[in-house]
């Protein structure tokens, strides 16, 4: 296990790579094609009307900003309409926005928020949450330190492929996968 220190300088050396790494990303994709040639009407009319995959899935093009412009207030509001319907990779997106706070527009960094976010997609099952959570309590970010939870939340995160890797931090595995999706989602090219 590494340390306190250690760990905090991968999560925010990590986060940085990648959230230059997802700029680069969309700039590539938006000089190639205009936010424009995506019509989010009918996302947006299924969201609106309670689909919790729909509002996921708009709130992550809104966060990565392809094939729409960026919005994080609104990547924000669809995210938390789709994690609070129950949808595991909304809530742990919402997770990382709390917990890196680096967007001008999007919520502050708030540890408590992230940390509950992480708890929700954790509780069903997901990878990311589960590894995430348990980053927070080996740091008592968000929550009260402890170690023992912390490991073995790690342990639970390990076989869905989450694991403590000094090269690639997972929630930069993440980052890419939500830029897949919106890619994917908006018909842009890779």
């Amino acid at each position: 296990m590494i340390g306190r220190n250690g760990f905090q300088r991968v999560i925010f050396a990590s986060a940085g790579m990648a959230l230059a790494g997802a700029a680069a990303i969309s700039a590539a994709i938006a000089d190639d094609a205009p936010a424009a040639h995506f019509d989010p009407a009918p996302l947006i009319a299924r969201a609106g009307g309670g689909d919790q995959t729909a509002a996921f899935q708009l709130g992550t093009l809104y966060y990565t900003g392809i094939g729409v412009f960026q919005d994080y207030l609104a990547a924000v509001q669809w995210l938390t309409k789709s994690a609070n319907a129950g949808n595991a990779d909304a809530a742990c997106e919402l997770g990382m926005l709390y917990q890196s706070g680096t967007y001008a527009d999007a919520p502050p960094v708030n540890p408590v928020q992230a940390a509950h976010w992480y708890g929700e997609a954790a509780a069903h099952g997901n990878g990311c949450g589960i590894f995430a959570l348990a980053a927070l309590y080996q740091d008592g970010e968000g929550l009260t330190k402890d170690p023992a939870k912390a490991s073995q939340l790690f342990a639970q995160a390990a076989p869905l492929g989450y694991v403590v890797d000094r090269t690639t931090f997972p929630l930069e595995q993440i980052n890419r996968h939500f830029h897949a999706v919106a890619i994917t989602l908006a018909g842009q090219p890779d």
